[in-house]
C-alpha cells in the first residue's frame, strides 16, 4: 500500500521510523552504539508496543484478508521489520541475521545490506496529528482506569466514552469518525460532545451496553 493511501496510524509509525533511522545512523556515525541501543528500545516498548501493535492488532485479526487497512498495516509492519533488522545487526549480529533469514527471506546476510533509507515522501503530519490524539488518550484513560477501580467494568473494550471538548480541538474531525475513534483508544463507543466553555477536555466512561465478541 502506497503511504498516500494508508490510514493516519500506519503513516504516523512509519514517520517515527523515519526518526529512527535519521537517529541511528547519525549515532553509528559517531560511533555512540548505546544511543542507537536507546533509540531503539524506546521506539519498540513506547511507539510499537504501548501504540501502534496494541491499537492495530485488531484489524490484523478481524478486518477482512484483503482489506486496505488491514494490508496497509501488513505493509509498514513490513517496513518496521526490514528496517530495524538493518540496523540492530551491527549490535545484535547472530538475532539480526536470523531474522533476516526467517522473515525477509533475502538471500544474502543482513551484514551485506545497507541501512535503511530515511523516506522523503512523510511529512510529519501525521506525527502531529497524532500527538494531540494521545493528549485525549491520556484523559480518556484516566476516566477508563477509574471506573475499572470501582469494578464497572475490567478492560477497555468495555467502556462508552463520553468525551466534552472545544470546538477548536484540533483533532475534532477525527473523533467524529466512529470506526477511528473507537479503534485509536480501544472503547466500545465514543460521544463527543462541542462545549465552546470547555477550556480542558473532559472525559466520562461506563459500561457499554453492547456484547462482547467472543
Amino acid at each position: 500500500v502506497d503511504v498516500a493511501d494508508m490510514p493516519l496510524l500506519d503513516r504516523w509509525i512509519l514517520e517515527r521510523l523515519n526518526a529512527l533511522i535519521g537517529e541511528c545512523c547519525a549515532a553509528y556515525e559517531a560511533f555512540e552504539f548505546r544511543k542507537v541501543f536507546s533509540a531503539v528500545n524506546n521506539f519498540a516498548t513506547h511507539d510499537l508496543s504501548a501504540l501502534y501493535i496494541d491499537i492495530t492488532k485488531d484489524r490484523m485479526y478481524c478486518d477482512r484478508a484483503d482489506s486496505l487497512r488491514r494490508r496497509s498495516t501488513q505493509t509498514a509492519m513490513h517496513r518496521v521489520m526490514d528496517a530495524l533488522t538493518r540496523l540492530l545487526a551491527p549490535i545484535l549480529v547472530f538475532t539480526a541475521d536470523e531474522a533476516w533469514e526467517e522473515f525477509t527471506k533475502g538471500d544474502k546476510s543482513v551484514h551485506l545490506q545497507d541501512f535503511p533509507k530515511m523516506t522523503p515522501d512523510l511529512d510529519g503530519s501525521a506525527t502531529a496529528t497524532v500527538k494531540d490524539l494521545l493528549k485525549l488518550r491520556d484523559i480518556i484513560q484516566v476516566a477508563i482506569e477509574e471506573r475499572i477501580k470501582e469494578k464497572v467494568f475490567t478492560k477497555n473494550n468495555e467502556a462508552q466514552v463520553t468525551l466534552r471538548v472545544s470546538p477548536e480541538t484540533p483533532s475534532l474531525n477525527w473523533l467524529r469518525q466512529r470506526e477511528f475513534a473507537t479503534e485509536f483508544f480501544i472503547l466500545a463507543g465514543l460521544k463527543v460532545i462541542e462545549d465552546a466553555s470547555v477550556t480542558e477536555p473532559m472525559a466520562k466512561a461506563e459500561k457499554t451496553d453492547y456484547e462482547m465478541c467472543p
